[in-house]
């Protein structure tokens, strides 16, 4: 049994298929009794601003100022990191890829790309599509298995961090209305309220977990391959301030408070989206998170040859600007779609509840 007012680095370490690895989980307990916050973060490989996220997180809670219990892993694939690859092992026929038209390094850390009949969601090796693991399956299978074991299985609460190209602004997802006012408190800005059937593979983490009775939801930082030391910084303050929401540790005058600005949205809103009509450099006029008007500037095309704009990007609708060019280059052809707009719903932020857990946690064990 975990003694209170204690913190704790281990190890859990797997073999299959021929390799071997070791994934560290940190255990923090409080002094006072309270709720079990799990924390996951590097399932993909090209994902390294939740490692960093979650590693500040460790060094700056104390045992003797938490209620509760909080369990961190910083790097869930650490295999598939150290390759910078989506996943690991990448049994693929690489010959065969590497004769496939297109960037060969591209496809190397992204080989289904050039397989017909695999995608992110039955990639073999994706671990976000394998919890809650098998204990006699393949090394990600074994990997997911241990992870839950030992942080999931025990946990209230369950928050998934991942990173995607930085097209879009960072959001929170989740599949149960009760869980948008965690979202809300974490401060993430773009809260995205999927039905069910809408991106929630049974193998997702943060699907499993509420399966299995968990309050959980998914946050994607930005970028993807690069640390951004401004999104670093958002995101340990997110996290503390959700542990201030579950009375896990006391409101700090230092904290920043959540966005006030923050936002629901869902696939089936009304949404539109702005494509070039000719090659350029796509230039943003508004920040991502601009509401904007009908008919308003939102971009401009720069002419290569000219070096002058050579047209104007007009909002289609009146709302929330969610994508800018990209997702991984400013330089757009003709065709490519540059900018989104949603008609998102504005929500306020909740206030800390008074005591004990929030409401969306009762009955959980």
């Amino acid at each position: 049994m975990k003694s209170r007012g204690s913190k704790r680095r281990h190890s859990v370490r797997i073999a299959a298929q021929g390799y071997k690895t070791s994934v560290g989980i940190h255990d923090i307990t409080g002094a006072k009794p309270g709720p079990t916050l799990a924390l996951v973060s590097g399932q993909h490989g090209g994902e390294w601003n939740g490692i960093e996220i979650l590693r500040r997180v460790v060094a700056a809670i104390k045992p003797s100022a938490l209620a509760g219990c909080l369990i961190v892993v910083p790097c869930a694939n650490p295999e598939a990191t150290k390759l910078m690859n989506e996943g690991f092992p990448v049994d693929w026929d690489i010959e065969a890829l590497r004769e496939t038209p297109g960037d060969s390094h591209s496809l190397l850390r992204y080989p289904w790309a050039a397989c017909k009949t695999v995608n992110r969601d039955n990639d073999p090796y994706n671990m976000n599509r394998k919890w809650p693991g098998k204990p006699d399956g393949t090394l990600v299978q074994q990997t997911a298995h241990a992870i839950w074991a030992k942080a999931v299985a025990h946990a209230d609460y369950v928050v998934d961090f991942h990173c995607y190209s930085d097209f879009w602004p960072h959001g929170a997802y989740l599949h149960r209305k009760q869980v948008v006012p965690l979202a809300a408190a974490f401060g993430i800005g773009l809260i995205w309220h999927l039905r069910k059937g809408e991106d929630d593979p049974a193998g997702m983490l943060h699907v499993a977990a509420e399966r299995a009775g968990k309050t959980a939801f998914t946050v994607e930082f930005t970028p993807q391959r690069r640390l951004d030391y401004g999104e670093v910084a958002f995101g340990v303050e997110a996290t503390l301030r959700l542990m201030v929401y579950l009375n896990m540790i006391e409101e700090q005058a230092t904290l920043p408070a959540a966005p006030d600005r923050q936002y629901i949205v869902n696939w089936q809103q009304k949404t539109a989206y702005v494509k070039a009509d000719a090659m350029g450099l796509a230039v943003m006029s508004v920040p991502l998170m601009s509401e904007v008007e009908k008919g308003e500037e939102i971009g401009r095309l720069v002419d290569l040859n000219r070096g002058a704009s050579s047209h104007i990007f007009r909002s289609p609708m009146k709302g929330l600007l969610i994508r800018r060019p990209g997702p991984r280059y400013d330089i757009v052809h003709r065709g490519d779609t540059v900018f989104q707009v949603i008609d998102a719903k504005r929500i306020s932020v909740p206030k800390r509840p008074a005591g004990g857990k929030p409401a969306e946690s009762a009955g959980r064990s």
